[in-house]
């Protein structure tokens, strides 16, 4: 569920994992941490080795390395993404990247669909929110990585009530064909 801190409701993604206690499970530290703790043993067990490195060590570092790159991500996907929202402005924050401030006033429609992205051999479905100026143009797009409660409280706030569902499948490159002017490049 969304909290509310001051004036703001801020809401974060949730792990597809179990949940403790009803509560937000954050995964991404525990999971960096282990990785990274496997990484610096595989290291120190070579520098305490001493000799030449052999192929089941190097694969042994290449996959602690891979599970460290992989840990970060699912961290970045998940940890890394919080929406901070009230009836004046939205702010969506992501790791290593600037906030992206949008004034409630200058939205006039929140759309949900699932894009289909082409895959290696079939699609890849994501369930995406676009946030909508006034002129159409689309300012924020979001895979949606939150709870339906969140999207009811997100709504509620703004103002705005959600057009379409996750049920409308709409491939990658007929978006603009969806959505006309929304991704031209004058769009933030």
């Amino acid at each position: 569920m969304a909290e509310i801190v001051s004036d703001d409701l801020v809401i974060r993604a949730y792990w597809p994992l179990p949940q403790w206690a009803g509560q937000r499970t954050s995964y991404g530290v525990p999971l960096v941490g282990a990785a990274g703790v496997a990484v610096v043993v595989v290291v120190a067990r070579w520098l305490s080795i001493g000799m030449p490195v052999t192929k089941p060590e190097w694969t042994l570092l290449l996959l602690t390395v891979m599970a460290m790159a992989g840990a970060v991500h699912m961290a970045f996907r998940y940890d890394g993404t919080e929406i901070f929202v009230n009836r004046e402005r939205l702010i969506l924050k992501k790791w290593f990247r600037q906030p992206t401030k949008v004034s409630v006033s200058d939205l006039s429609r929140i759309a949900l669909c699932t894009v289909q992205f082409p895959g290696r051999y079939s699609t890849i479905d994501r369930q995406v929110i676009f946030f909508f100026t006034r002129d159409g143009h689309c300012v924020i797009s979001l895979y949606w990585r939150f709870r339906d409660e969140d999207l009811t409280q997100l709504c509620a706030t703004v103002g705005i009530k959600p057009e379409g569902s996750w049920l409308d499948s709409v491939p990658q490159a007929k978006l603009a064909e969806r959505f006309p002017g929304a991704f031209d490049q004058r769009a933030a």
